[in-house]
C-alpha cells in the first residue's frame, strides 16, 4: 500500500473527527471510508473473476449515490448509473479488456459528480436549506471531480489523485473546526 493511500485513509478519519457536530458530514466519510477499506479487501483477493470486479465496480460507485443521499438529492438514479458502470466494468473483465477499465470507472466517476454537482445547483429545495454541511459535501463532490481527472489524464497516478483527496480533506477539517469554534464564541 501506498503511503499516500495510508494518508487519504488517515485524512478521512480526521475528517470524521473534526466534523462530528455535522452528521450527515460525518455518516457520507465514514461510509465513503469503510467502502474503500472493504474495495482494498476485495483486491487482496486472489484471482481475476468478473464477479469480484462487478463487487468492486459496485462499492466503487456506491460513494456517490451516498453522497446524494447526504445532500438530500435523490439518490436511485446515481445508483442506478453506478450500477450501470459496475456492470459494464465487469463485461470488460470478462472480455479481458482489462485496459479499458480505468477509463470507465474515471469517465463514470466524473459524470456522476458533476450531476451531483449539477441536481444540487438545480434544486431550488436543496438551495433554501444549504448549511455547511452541504458546502463540505459539495466541496467533496468537486474533490471527485478533480480526482476523476487526474485519473483519466494520468491513469498510473493515484498518487496524484490520494494527494488531492488529503489536500481536500484537510482544507475541511480545517472549515470545521472553525465553524465549529465560531459557534462556540458565539454562545
Amino acid at each position: 500500500m501506498q503511503t499516500m493511500q495510508i494518508a487519504a485513509y488517515v485524512s478521512s478519519l480526521v475528517l470524521v473527527a473534526s466534523a462530528a457536530r455535522f452528521p450527515r458530514v460525518t455518516s457520507y466519510v465514514f461510509a465513503r471510508f469503510s467502502l474503500d477499506v472493504l474495495r482494498l479487501a476485495l483486491a487482496s483477493v486472489a484471482g481475476a473473476s468478473p464477479w469480484l470486479f462487478l463487487l468492486d465496480g459496485v462499492l466503487l460507485m456506491a460513494g456517490p449515490a451516498m453522497l446524494a443521499s447526504a445532500l438530500g438529492l435523490p439518490s436511485m438514479p446515481f445508483a442506478a448509473f453506478g450500477l450501470g458502470a459496475a456492470t459494464i466494468g465487469a463485461r470488460l473483465v470478462a472480455g479481458e479488456q482489462w485496459h479499458k477499465l480505468d477509463a470507465l470507472y474515471g469517465a463514470a466517476l466524473f459524470t456522476v459528480h458533476i450531476a451531483i454537482v449539477a441536481s444540487a445547483a438545480a434544486s431550488r429545495d436543496w438551495r433554501r436549506r444549504v448549511d455547511l454541511s452541504s458546502v463540505v459535501l459539495i466541496v467533496l463532490a468537486g474533490s471527485g471531480i478533480a480526482g476523476a481527472i487526474v485519473a483519466i489524464t494520468w491513469p498510473e497516478r493515484w498518487d496524484a489523485v490520494n494527494a488531492g483527496n488529503v489536500l481536500s480533506r484537510a482544507l475541511l477539517c480545517v472549515l470545521c473546526l472553525f465553524a465549529d469554534n465560531v459557534e462556540k464564541a458565539k454562545k
